[in-house]
Order: C-alpha cells, then sequence, then structure tokens
C-alpha cells in the first residue's frame, strides 16, 4: 500500500470515527445531568454561628451510569473566598438519581475577617460555585463529565455580640419604711445589650428573656424597641416584694441565676431574613 493510499485510510477511519462517537454520545447523552436544588435553609443557629442546610439531588439523564465522584465547590462572600466545601464520594447509576444533603457550616468570626469593613457592610452575597468531576472510561465518549453546582443567596451582614450593661441584683437598697413595715423588697435592674457587630440593622420582635433565681421565675427582660438598629437592650428595673419563696431563696449565700429564652432576629431585603439563636447565660449572686 502507497504512503498516499495509506493517509487516505487513516483519514477514512477518523472520518468514520468521530461520527460514530458523535452517533453514540446523541443516543446515550441526550441531555446533560444536572444538580436540582429542592432547599436552602438555616439550621442549627447559635451565638457562633450556623449551619446552611442544602437539599440537592443530582440527576443523571445519560444511558450510563456516572462513576464514583466528589461534588467540590467554593464558598465566597461578597466575593471573597471564605472556604471549600468537599462532599462525600457518590457515584449514579443510569437515569437515575442521587440525593445529596449538604451541612455547610459558617462562622460568625469567619466572616468578620473575611469580608472588608464588615461593621458597615449591609447585605453579603453568598456563592457556592463548584460541581462534579465524573472521569469516563467508555470508549467513544467523552474523557470527563463535569456537572456545574451554583447557589447565590444573600445574608445580612450579622454576627451577634451580647454583653451586660448593667447587672445589679441585691438586698442592698432596702428603703428604711421596707425594714419598719418588715417588707424587704429585692432589687433588680438589669440591661442586656444585643449588638451586631455587621452594618445590618435588625429588630428583635420584643421576645422576652426569663430570669430566673434558684429555678424559680422572676421576671422577664423585655425589649421595647419598635425600629430597627444595630443595637437593642432588653432589661428589667424594678424592686419585687419578697414573697415566702423568694425568702427561703434569700437565705442562701449564694444563689444560681439564669437569663434564658430565644433571640429572634428579623432583617429586611434579604434571602435569609431570620435568626432565631437560643440565649442562656448562668451564673452565682451572692448577696
Amino acid at each position: 500500500m502507497s504512503i498516499k493510499r495509506l493517509k487516505i485510510f487513516i483519514l477514512f477511519f477518523i472520518i468514520i470515527f468521530n461520527y460514530n462517537c458523535s452517533i453514540f454520545q446523541k443516543i446515550f447523552m441526550q441531555k446533560d445531568p444536572e444538580f436540582i436544588i429542592h432547599s436552602v435553609r438555616l439550621h442549627d443557629i447559635n451565638l457562633s454561628g450556623f449551619i446552611l442546610k442544602i437539599d440537592s439531588e443530582l440527576v443523571n439523564h445519560y444511558k450510563f451510569g456516572l462513576p464514583e465522584s466528589q461534588l467540590k465547590f467554593d464558598v465566597k462572600v461578597n466575593d471573597q473566598l471564605l472556604s471549600k466545601y468537599q462532599s462525600d464520594k457518590f457515584q449514579v447509576a443510569s437515569n437515575a438519581s442521587v440525593n445529596i444533603p449538604i451541612f455547610l457550616k459558617i462562622q460568625f468570626a469567619d466572616l468578620v475577617k473575611v469580608i472588608k469593613d464588615f461593621s458597615t457592610t449591609k447585605e453579603v452575597k453568598l456563592s457556592l460555585i463548584g460541581g462534579v468531576d465524573f472521569p469516563l472510561n467508555i470508549p467513544a465518549m467523552p474523557k470527563n463529565v463535569f456537572v456545574p453546582f451554583k447557589i447565590e443567596k444573600t445574608l445580612p451582614a450579622f454576627a451577634p455580640k451580647i454583653t451586660f450593661q448593667t447587672f445589679d441584683v441585691s438586698l442592698k437598697n432596702l428603703k428604711f419604711q421596707d425594714l419598719v413595715l418588715g417588707e424587704p423588697k429585692l432589687n433588680i435592674n438589669i440591661k442586656l445589650a444585643v449588638e451586631n457587630q455587621g452594618g445590618s440593622p435588625f429588630l428583635l420582635s420584643g421576645k422576652d428573656l426569663a430570669f430566673k433565681l434558684a429555678d424559680q421565675n422572676i421576671l422577664s427582660l423585655k425589649n421595647a424597641a419598635e425600629e430597627a438598629s444595630r443595637t437593642q437592650v432588653f432589661e428589667i428595673k424594678t424592686e419585687i416584694p419578697l414573697t415566702d419563696t423568694l425568702k427561703k431563696i434569700m437565705n442562701k449565700k449564694e444563689i444560681d441565676y439564669i437569663i434564658k429564652g430565644n433571640l429572634e432576629f428579623n432583617f429586611k431585603d434579604v434571602d435569609f431574613n431570620q435568626f432565631v439563636i437560643p440565649y442562656e447565660q448562668k451564673g452565682v449572686l451572692s448577696l
């Protein structure tokens, strides 16, 4: 066979092979695999951070299975890299799907570090960008198939900080007439400041925090604010008569106290506009 004929034969073979590959791919790969995002929710929120729970499903429309691989994506906030995510390994059968639950942990402290001018930032764009790369070892098929994964949501620029502005629970400020009448009172003056280190104003919706002494409900700290701001204050300032129950409690040298309840932060104009955070502060009073 002459060199010219050999070249023609090779060229003809390549054309036929590519044509057959194209036919096979059209038959077996009519529609590309895809991710379906069923829900994206805040989960397990606390004062340190939260978990973003994503219910996703990868649907394989191909007439052949996809081999073992992993979902990988970058976690970005306002286009700055916050972290990277990598799932457990999974595979997908032909014309089938697999559920891929994602639990993404985000710390408030990391948001403060990564986002420039966090204290004046009003909104955070959260981007999850990546996908799954499936290597293929099937004749007449591509070497790999990439399935893109992308989610974009908005968050408030939010990182809570809670401090006591005032904490005074005592019998020191007894009035003379109380002593004469034998009706001493318990002085309570507590102010609990709830601050956002980010720039998003919030409203606490007037939620109460229970104040207990020795497991006995005393009063509730109330937030009277009606407008959104970056700092809200829960407070009690009152004097209450010493009931028989309180007298028994006050006979002790040290008394356990607890402030407990849910802090419900409400924001505007973002996808995740409500954060309900359990709060509990314990301590011991020396009277």
